[in-house]
């Protein structure tokens, strides 16, 4: 950056003048009436000299500064989660907790970095973005608050701690008896429909596949190991129809495609 500076600032038509100047006050005053200057650069080109230029501050530094600021002002957020975390204060099923005097999140311990700002669990570090506080310590986090990196990064601390499990246990199924409405709205979705999708799972494993060569009849998709919950919805509203149409063998399903829509806090 200094070098395109000075490059302009050598082509004006000032700098000329004052650079032809210069070399002319060289030849007419002897060499003990010349003053020296401390600021003067090194000379590039035999005979020529001119002035330093001051330093211009780089773009990218001032935005690391800006970050810095961001960052400290985060930590202290965190530290003010902390203070009333230790007071029992705010979401007391998933968020971080005191024992020992030092706080945890599920089964690890949180380790507080004052001079990177972060904090870290089980080998993973984070910055303590707004958002991401907002997963973890409040009752109902305002989405608004939220990116799609939060939410990565708050299933990353979920799947390492077993915050959203009973006692903390990775085996154990998920909490679903104390905050609903963040088990609901945010937890179960991470994790693609929570405890239910997870049972049905175990109990698909142990069922044994059936054996014969008897009639075969066409089965319903396997739409309940779901992620994306139009996949639900469309199904839905074929069974629905078929219903209308005059098949009456459905209820059964639709009954458990709308449980699945309800815990997972798309209908009521």
């Amino acid at each position: 950056m200094r070098n395109r500076i000075l490059d302009t600032y050598l082509t004006t038509p000032v700098s000329k003048a004052l650079h032809r100047s210069q070399r002319e006050g060289k030849k007419n005053n002897p060499p003990s009436t010349r003053i020296k200057s401390e600021s003067r650069v090194e000379e590039k080109e035999e005979g020529s000299s001119f002035q330093s230029l001051p330093e211009v501050e780089d773009e990218e530094e001032g935005n690391t500064e800006r970050n810095r600021d961001d960052h400290s002002q985060h930590y202290e957020q965190l530290r003010s989660y902390l203070s009333n975390a230790a007071l029992d204060i705010g979401d007391t099923t998933f968020e971080p907790y005191y024992k020992g005097g030092r706080p945890h999140i599920g089964n690890s311990i949180l380790e507080l970095d004052p001079e990177d700002g972060t904090f870290s669990v089980q080998g993973h570090t984070f910055y303590p973005e707004p958002g991401l506080l907002e997963l973890l310590f409040e009752k109902r986090p305002n989405l608004e608050d939220v990116t799609e990196d939060d939410l990565k990064k708050y299933k990353t601390i979920l799947e390492v701690t077993s915050a959203h499990k009973m006692n903390f246990k990775s085996s154990c199924p998920f909490n679903t008896k104390g905050n609903r409405w963040k088990y609901r709205t945010i937890i179960s979705r991470l994790f693609g429909g929570g405890e239910r999708q997870s049972k049905r799972l175990e109990e698909r494993k142990k069922k044994k596949k059936k054996k014969g060569s008897g009639l075969r009849f066409v089965t319903a998709p396997d739409y309940k190991y779901w992620r994306d919950p139009n996949t639900l919805v469309e199904r839905l509203s074929l069974l629905h129809a078929s219903k209308t149409a005059g098949n009456n063998g459905l209820d059964g399903e639709i009954v458990e495609i709308e449980d699945e829509l309800r815990d997972a806090g798309i209908i009521d």
